[in-house]
């Protein structure tokens, strides 16, 4: 699934996309996808300008993201959104750097239907580069807009 069809399914847009592309999907199961990494990615200007490296937050929105996709329901979930509650036992293993392929999987380790746990880790040309759980709360629109 290319990247177009990612922004089908979650609700981030560029520049603050962190899926390229959705290698394979187990609905409510499990999830797999790829992100590159360019010399061209903003944040990369100022972190750090002498030797360049993806910041460990921008690492965990990218298991977020993918992890998101795993509920994508076919109508876009217009109605609800997985907000991350909170990030368990990351740990960043390997320094992430221009020109690298991730592969990100994710899979679901506990669901109710307001809450989300999560397994993912994070992989560069076969090593495992970040690993953690993420927590996730089922946030309906209207509960927003009527706040």
């Amino acid at each position: 699934m290319n990247s177009l069809l990612v922004t089908d399914m979650i609700k981030q847009r560029p520049p603050f996309l962190m899926i390229d592309k959705l290698l394979e999907r187990v609905y409510g199961e499990y999830a797999i996808g790829k992100k590159n990494i360019s010399y061209n990615e903003p944040y990369l200007q100022g972190h750090f300008p002498e030797f360049a490296i993806m910041p460990g937050v921008l690492i965990i929105e990218c298991m977020a993201q993918l992890s998101s996709m795993i509920f994508y329901n076919g109508k876009n979930n217009l109605d609800k959104f997985y907000v991350l509650l909170k990030v368990d036992s990351v740990k960043f293993i390997k320094a992430v750097l221009p020109g690298d392929v991730l592969i990100i999987k994710s899979k679901v380790i506990i669901k109710t239907d307001e809450f989300i746990k999560v397994e993912a880790k994070v992989e560069s040309e076969g090593i495992i580069v970040a690993k953690g759980q993420l927590s996730f709360g089922v946030v309906y629109k209207e509960k927003l807009l009527n706040n």
